[in-house]
């Protein structure tokens, strides 16, 4: 059941690559689009924090991933992203609110979404924890999903 926890992350690393290549090629085209360059640095800084996660908890099972510098120059690139493209995101009438509302609300269907697909997930009793926060947290969910991808969740 190991194999199944990298699945999530394979796949992100997969479609990265595939954006990335077409961010590339928007680049050739024209070479001064810095909102391109920004992303595409943004995806590499990406690609490399999975793979550098995924390598950590193939070769170190069992142990917490340090903080990584990767991580932090990760952050900082979809920060500085972020900043190039806020006014584009204005030209379209969404704001940073709607925009993590979204994201949130993506995270809750796939999660209620594995609640309903797998027969191993139970959805908790106490209507306290019966939300987002209460289903990443279960075991079910955590052996599932892996704790690493968990934390990151509720980090």
């Amino acid at each position: 059941m190991k194999g199944i926890e990298y699945l999530p992350t394979l796949i992100q690393i997969v479609v990265l690559i595939i954006v990335l290549a077409g961010v590339l090629r928007m680049i050739l085209r024209d070479e001064k689009n810095i909102k391109a360059i920004f992303f595409a640095f943004a995806i590499v800084a990406s690609l490399l924090s999975d793979i550098y996660w995924l390598a950590y908890d193939i070769l170190r099972p069992f142990s917490r991933m340090p903080i990584a510098a990767n991580e932090i120059a990760e952050w900082a690139m979809f920060i500085s992203l972020g900043a190039v493209l806020a006014s584009d995101i204005k030209a379209f009438g969404v704001d940073a609110l709607t925009c993590a509302t979204a994201c949130r609300t993506a995270l809750e269907t796939a999660v209620n979404w594995m609640y309903t697909a797998d027969s191993d997930l139970v959805r908790p009793v106490d209507p306290q924890k019966n939300n987002l926060c209460g289903m990443t947290s279960t075991e079910e969910f955590k052996a599932i999903v892996g704790k690493d991808n968990t934390d990151r969740v509720h980090s």
